[in-house]
């Protein structure tokens, strides 16, 4: 991703990212960890580290000019310019406000309400076997999902996006830190704050992962270190869409998509049931009500949207019901698949 917008971020496994690759064993990704991370870090995604732009750092000759000059040596009254903030600073300021709104309080506009299985202290006997039921249904659901074959290049997708979520967006949205940098910059702050979202819900509901469930379940990658629900990638991809489809219309069906065979490859991989990527979709548009509502997202997604006017896209009107992906039916397309029931 030259000179950062990321200082890069731990990685221990492929987990979750939220902007700079920190990831815990192949769960959600916070922003691009392992070799992208790097990559982020000498530079795909922004503004040089080191001296801030304003200041190249030595020049030859310039001490002499100002000897020559009498300047003083120092200016009274100087502030630092606003424009002057890294990015990747400016993004994590702005979610750590974010995270501090009753949007992510228990029982708020986010919480998606506990997963199938999650039963509340002092239930009685039938809410306990309902909650069962449902887990039941879950495991059911996953199992049959892991039947269908996942072919090489759909297994080389699921374990790159283990780690890596936003440069699929970064794409669709031919955005960078020098070409539509406002976009970029939406986009970067998404996957911060969706990881910290989830990670709040993760912590509330504490739900196991397949493998915990399941001890027979293949992975294809490694399960992530903290708890199943919601799914970290799942609410990272569509709070991404979300915004792609506030400040480029034109995109907006094609980032549905794409944020909904993330969130599969994540099922796919066994690391996660269908009612955690349900429980993200449902989670996306409070998160994104919220973000949106601050003042200075409001006004970086007016600049968004300057850098979009007059793009087009197009996308077959059933797309959103044929997500694809492995299986043997595919006629030259890339990996197919439907989900079934």
């Amino acid at each position: 991703m030259a000179g950062s917008f990321w200082r890069g971020g731990e990685t221990d496994g492929g987990g979750e990212t939220d902007g700079g690759g920190e990831t815990d064993g192949g769960g959600e990704t916070d922003g691009g960890g392992g070799r992208l991370g790097r990559a982020a870090r000498r530079g795909l995604l922004a503004q040089p580290r080191g001296p801030v732009p304003f200041n190249p750092g030595p020049l030859p000759g310039w001490d002499a000019v100002f000897d020559a000059m009498g300047t003083p040596a120092y200016v009274t009254g100087a502030g630092f310019p606003a424009e002057g903030w890294d990015q990747a600073i400016e993004v994590d300021r702005i979610a750590m406000e974010f995270a501090g709104t009753d949007v992510l309080r228990e029982g708020g506009p986010a919480d998606p309400g506990p997963p199938p299985g999650h039963v509340a202290a002092g239930a009685s006997r039938a809410e306990r076997q309902a909650a069962q039921a449902l887990l039941a249904a879950d495991v059911e659901a996953l199992l049959v999902l892991k039947q269908q074959t996942i072919d090489a290049g759909r297994r080389a997708e699921i374990v790159y996006q283990a780690a890596h979520v936003v440069p699929y967006f970064m794409k669709l949205a031919s955005c960078s830190a020098t070409v539509r940098p406002n976009t970029q910059f939406l986009l970067e702050l998404g996957l911060r704050v969706a990881a910290l979202a989830a990670r709040k819900f993760k912590r509330q509901y504490m739900r196991a992962r397949p493998v915990q469930v399941i001890p027979s379940i293949d992975t294809v990658v490694p399960t992530p270190r903290h708890p199943a629900y919601p799914s970290g990638h799942g609410l990272q991809a569509q709070l991404m869409a979300a915004m792609l489809a506030e400040v480029a219309p034109a995109l907006g069906a094609r980032a549905r998509v794409l944020a909904a065979r993330i969130a599969l490859n994540r099922e796919l991989a066994g690391v996660h049931f269908r009612a955690d990527s349900a429980a993200s979709e449902r989670m996306a548009p409070a998160v994104w009500a919220g973000l949106a509502a601050m003042p200075e997202v409001a006004a970086r997604m007016r600049l968004a949207k300057g850098e979009h006017s007059g793009s087009e896209a197009s996308l077959p009107r059933d797309a959103l019901a044929r997500i694809e992906a492995p299986g043997d039916d595919d006629e030259g397309g890339g990996p197919g698949f439907r989900r079934r029931a």
